[in-house]
């Protein structure tokens, strides 16, 4: 996830879940980017980037800390375990990130709408999967900016070690 500030998260599941026999994979534990195998493309690439996984209910909360040149950040935000959806408020920025995640086998492919002051100003869709050993999670996504249509579509490929 792109976006610094310190989040409030309010859950909201909804949907039936398409695939409610399939086990998603578990992501509990904590997750540290591998600068080495991620690539951002023209973004900058952060300085590090940890995220603790947390599941609670049908939903993981998540506590993701970054550094970057520009500084460090702190967010906690919602993702489905599964599929489903999850909102989570960004009093900070006041902004909404909402999430809608669908299991393809072991794969969750999601959309996460970023709004501020309720106007959607960013997509990010893509794809995360877990290692066979489950020690590696890649969430490969585009992130396209909704204020500037001319704007570059930027593809990312972020790869996260379990701790």
């Amino acid at each position: 996830m792109a976006w610094g500030a310190h989040a409030q998260t309010s859950n909201r599941l909804s949907g039936p879940n398409p695939d409610q026999h399939a086990s998603p994979p578990d992501l509990s534990g904590i997750w540290v980017l591998d600068k080495q195998k991620s690539d951002f493309g023209m973004l900058p690439t952060p300085a590090s980037d940890t995220s603790r996984y947390t599941r609670v209910g049908n939903v993981y909360q998540i506590v993701e800390v970054n550094a970057m040149d520009t500084g460090s950040s702190h967010i906690t935000y919602s993702w489905p375990v599964g599929a489903g959806e999850a909102s989570t408020d960004l009093p900070d920025l006041e902004a909404s990130v909402q999430t809608r995640v669908t299991l393809h086998g072991d794969t969750a492919m999601f959309v996460s709408q970023l709004k501020h002051g309720g106007r959607a100003i960013e997509i990010q869709s893509g794809r995360e999967y877990l290692s066979a050993d489950g020690k590696v999670r890649t969430r490969e996504y585009d992130l396209q900016s909704l204020v500037n249509p001319d704007e570059e579509l930027q593809h990312v490929v972020a790869v996260f070690r379990r701790q």
